[in-house]
């Protein structure tokens, strides 16, 4: 009987622990058209920029616009 509670309880902890670590689910291919979008305006606004400097640009751009909305408090995405 105990075995089976350790196991049970183990496995819960597991669960809970790998919920934890992943996040948020979407926050990766969010970022990653975001980006995408970004530099397709970016290159298609300024013909001289190159795809590797577009793609700083936009990195830097998304991770900042990132930790300024997990600032933000708003649960409606807008903008304060």
């Amino acid at each position: 009987m105990k075995r089976i509670l350790t196991i049970m309880a183990i496995s819960g902890g597991l669960i809970v622990m790998t919920q934890a670590l992943a996040g948020e689910p979407g926050n990766r291919s969010l970022n990653r058209r975001q980006v995408s979008d970004c530099m397709v305006r970016r290159m298609s606004a300024n013909k001289a920029i190159s795809y590797i400097e577009a793609a700083k640009f936009c990195r830097k751009q998304t991770k900042t616009a990132g930790a300024i909305s997990a600032s933000n408090n708003r649960t409606d995405g807008r903008p304060r």
